[in-house]
């Protein structure tokens, strides 16, 4: 038997996800979600899905290259098919305007997840450069919350991390938290409102904290090692948008 490479698997491993996303998606539409699709427009969507999820992975290869970091063969693999399937989902549940700039806060939040993760450091160009679009958009109608919203959760998001930030330095003479991580909550509340910026904020907390825990029980880490909190702030909100769960509301109804 004939060995398969690394870029066939890769070609299959895809190509099967695009099945699987494909027969979800028609049943999705046949049940009452969009209006029903003409299967050759699907498919061509989801073609451009998997264009943009690649084109993802590009930006955020430069980016860690940049950094002079290493990459592996299985990041890229994990990194396309969560992208693919996150903005896939996100398709299914949007109207065409909104999943457009919402796909744009995904591929941002997807780049910062890996990029964080492997660098310990969240580029602007995923942050704050697109926090003006937020604004933008939000004012114009094209996203589910209203200007004030945007600028008040942008507002809140950053001014409260920077503030936490700076009570830090003072009580302890050194840095906990970096600007990034503020200006990575601006975005995601310029694009989804304060709620949203505040459950990405303590789920990504409480992720991080989860890490941090096991790696010491581990003995992986010590508590002088730093934790990467934009990635797992960027991760809880990469879900919540995708979803569109929303567990304070969930809460709150309880």
């Amino acid at each position: 038997m004939s060995r398969v490479s690394r870029g066939q698997l890769l070609f299959r491993i895809l190509f099967a996800c695009v099945f699987v996303c494909c027969v979800y998606g028609i049943g999705a539409v046949l049940g009452g979600g969009k209006p029903p699709l003409n299967p050759v427009h699907f498919g061509f969507a989801m073609a451009g899905i998997l264009v943009l999820a690649l084109f993802t992975w590009i930006l955020a290869a430069l980016l860690v290259k940049s950094c002079h970091v290493v990459i592996q063969p299985n990041e890229q693999l994990v990194f396309h098919l969560v992208t693919f399937l996150g903005v896939a989902v996100l398709w299914l549940r949007e109207p065409v305007i909104p999943f457009l700039f919402l796909a744009l806060l995904c591929i941002a939040l997807a780049v910062t997840v890996y990029t964080d993760y492997k660098t310990f450091f969240i580029f602007r160009i995923c942050t704050l450069y697109l926090v003006p679009i937020g604004f933008l958009a939000s004012a114009l109608g094209f996203l589910p919350i209203g200007l004030f919203e945007s600028l008040l959760g942008a507002g809140l998001g950053y001014g409260v991390l920077m503030f936490i930030k700076y009570v830090h330095v003072w009580l302890t003479g050194h840095e906990g938290l970096g600007a990034g991580d503020a200006e990575l909550l601006a975005v995601i509340g310029a694009f989804m409102g304060p709620l949203v910026c505040w459950e990405a904020l303590i789920l990504g907390s409480f992720l991080g904290s989860l890490v941090g825990v096991s790696l010491l029980l581990m003995g992986k880490a010590t508590r002088q090692h730093p934790l990467p909190l934009g990635a797992c702030i960027a991760l809880a909100a990469f879900v919540l948008v995708v979803t569109g769960w929303s567990p304070l509301a969930s809460f709150l109804l309880v």
